[in-house]
């Protein structure tokens, strides 16, 4: 089966669940690698692939740099990542591995950053940067934008698809979103509402997920 581009990219680029947004020790927010690669398997149906086109070892400039090229179908983005090497410590295969490992994951997400994907949800964070710039005021989440007509049928799509193996519930898509975050849960089988999640994948979600979920009395 052809995929549709067009649909898919349109499903990238669509806001997360609530408590997505991380935020690194110096206040800087950003989104884990999973919760794109979970985005981008559930959008294509895991017709997706990535390559490893090129690795670097600088010694000399301690770091190590990944060039990756993430692909859907015919199209492609490339992306490149860097990670720093600490001086004076012994370049044993265990730092160079991880080390190699961090530049992927770094490489990865600038190139299906290249698909817009997060920029709503990191927009408001970077007001001070790019957030505020005037051309892409319609990220903003108080400002729907021009997708939001898409946004809402996939939302529909999603209510009408998934619903509690407990209570028959038709999930939300914060629900669903919510599922995806769980490692180890095959959310296409083990699908519950955010009240029924059984206490030991409730306790793998973020602080910030359950926080916004239990304060709107869903607990």
């Amino acid at each position: 089966m052809d995929l549709d581009y067009e649909k898919i990219v349109n499903e990238l680029k669509m806001v997360f669940p609530p408590g997505t947004v991380q935020f690194q020790n110096g206040g800087m927010a950003y989104i884990p690698n999973q919760v794109y690669t979970d985005r981008i398997e559930q959008a294509t149906g895991s017709r997706w692939s990535l390559e490893l086109r090129e690795t670097e070892v600088n010694l000399a400039g301690h770091y190590v740099k990944a060039v990756v090229r993430v692909q859907i179908g015919s199209f492609f983005r490339d992306g490149h990542g860097l990670q720093t090497l600490e001086v004076g410590k012994a370049l044993v295969e265990d730092q160079l591995s991880s080390a190699l490992d961090l530049a992927v994951n770094r490489a990865f997400i600038h190139a299906v950053d290249k698909w817009q994907m997060g920029w709503r949800d990191l927009a408001p964070h970077r007001k001070k940067d790019w957030g505020s710039n005037p051309a892409l005021k319609h990220l903003l989440k108080n400002d729907p934008g021009p997708s939001s007509e898409s946004t809402s049928k996939h939302q529909m799509q999603m209510k009408d698809i998934h619903r509690c193996l407990i209570c028959t519930k038709e999930l939300s898509i914060e629900e669903w979103e919510a599922l995806g975050q769980i490692k180890g849960l095959n959310r296409q089988k083990l699908t519950y509402c955010y009240p029924h999640i059984p206490k030991h994948y409730k306790k793998q979600l973020p602080d910030k997920v359950r926080e916004t979920f239990e304060s709107a009395g869903e607990h």
